[in-house]
């Protein structure tokens, strides 16, 4: 079954499949709002830290928490 980007349900908003490359990229740019100082590169190095601590559940809250408090960090 392909991936429909144009077709979304609540579940769909509510998470972030990161095998699918534009919703990495979508998340990502919606972080750069929040973070304009870091690169690109540096937010996914912190959504992939991020989705391998949150042991595979790929919320968009919790990784974007995650997401921020690893980005505090640096």
């Amino acid at each position: 079954m392909s991936d429909d980007p144009t077709k979304t349900t609540a579940a769909d908003r509510d998470r972030v499949s990161l095998e699918q490359p534009h919703e990495v990229q979508y998340f990502v740019e919606s972080m750069q709002k929040d973070f304009p100082e870091k690169s690109f590169h540096e937010i996914g190095m912190a959504l992939c830290k991020a989705a391998q601590e949150a042991g595979g559940s790929e919320s968009r809250a919790l990784l974007k928490e995650k997401v921020a408090a690893i980005l505090n960090k640096e």
